[in-house]
């Protein structure tokens, strides 16, 4: 008897499970037919109205031409560089102190600062600085925050990097605009006390490890020679030691030695408050070139016809709806 529920309550149970695989099938076919019958009333539609979306669409684009004839071209130069006096997002401010007189039109006030010629100045559209962003954190620029809009919750913006873009009418002057910005920063006597500070520190630390390896190194000397005489003197009998016994100088020494490395190399790469990795020279691009203006239009379009097409499509709908709003 109990052989006989067990059968029954697993034919049961294979029932239901073959029940739920059955609509789990079904369920994917009407979603999979459902999509197709949408694909097909969507060609059917534009097959329908091809003759108003390509007219609209082709009208857009020409405008999206002519636009590109008829504007001045805008040309933008980035400076990457590590920020070694203060923490990035600091230098970024000081740096954005420009754009700011940029966008009150403050030419007197960038005249002061920078040192630019009038003509320099009515060339430059913005001079600005922006966050880089480290998503893993391994020190290497995974993007730039040009559009702004990093959270600040977020605690993924590069401590030390920042890039530097000026947006311009013109392809020339860049390398110009580089070493009067430079000089901007090195002429803050803030900015260059705090980098002379962090210098010395790094140079006092250098010295610091220097000590303390050759004190390592005499006690790992030391140990050495103070076993080798134990060993000696303990001739034909077999002397077993405990590693916890044996200090272990070796590896502090060449962690040690590593640190003062790197602190060697900042010293000689990160001389001034600000490390230039990749300069404005060379570097400019168009900002608004044709391809831009084709997306912009022709998607603007394409949009645009589409929605009056529906519109036109569901007319007598609408023309209804509004009817039976006014008999209301």
């Amino acid at each position: 008897m109990s052989n006989e529920n067990e059968k029954k309550a697993t034919n049961h149970d294979e029932i239901d499970l073959f029940e739920l695989m059955q609509r789990v099938r079904n369920s994917i076919r009407r979603i999979f037919n459902y999509i197709l019958n949408l694909a097909y009333k969507i060609l059917l539609f534009l097959i329908r109205r091809y003759v108003l979306i390509g007219i609209i669409t082709i009208i857009f684009i020409a405008f999206g031409v002519f636009r590109y004839k008829t504007t001045p071209r805008l040309y933008s130069s980035s400076m990457e560089a590590i920020s070694n006096a203060m923490p990035s997002i600091d230098m970024i401010n000081y740096i954005n102190n420009i754009n700011t007189l940029f966008e009150n039109d403050d030419k007197e006030g960038v005249q002061n600062l920078l040192g630019f010629s009038k003509d320099e100045i009515d060339e430059i559209i913005s001079l600005k600085a922006y966050k880089v962003l480290d998503y893993n954190k391994d020190g290497i620029k995974d993007k730039v925050d040009f559009e702004e809009d990093f959270i600040p919750s977020d605690t993924l913006v590069s401590m030390s990097k920042l890039v530097v873009r000026i947006i311009k009418n013109t392809p020339n002057n860049d390398q110009d605009y580089q070493e009067k910005l430079i000089n901007y920063i090195n002429k803050n006597k803030y900015i260059t006390d705090i980098n002379s500070i962090r210098r010395k520190q790094l140079k006092e630390l250098v010295i610091k490890y220097g000590t303390e390896i050759d004190i390592l190194d005499s006690l790992q000397k030391k140990e050495y020679f103070t076993k080798k005489e134990k060993i000696s003197t303990q001739a034909g009998q077999l002397l077993i030691m405990n590693e916890k016994d044996i200090p272990l100088y070796h590896d502090k020494i060449i962690s040690m030695y590593k640190e003062k490395q790197n602190i060697e190399k900042t010293l000689e790469l990160q001389l001034y408050p600000l490390t230039i990795i990749q300069d404005l020279s060379g570097s400019s691009k168009i900002e608004n070139d044709l391809t831009s203006y084709l997306k912009l239009y022709g998607i603007l379009g394409l949009f645009l016809s589409v929605l009056l097409a529906i519109i036109i499509e569901k007319l007598t709908l609408i023309k209804k709806v509004i009817n039976d709003s006014k008999v209301k």
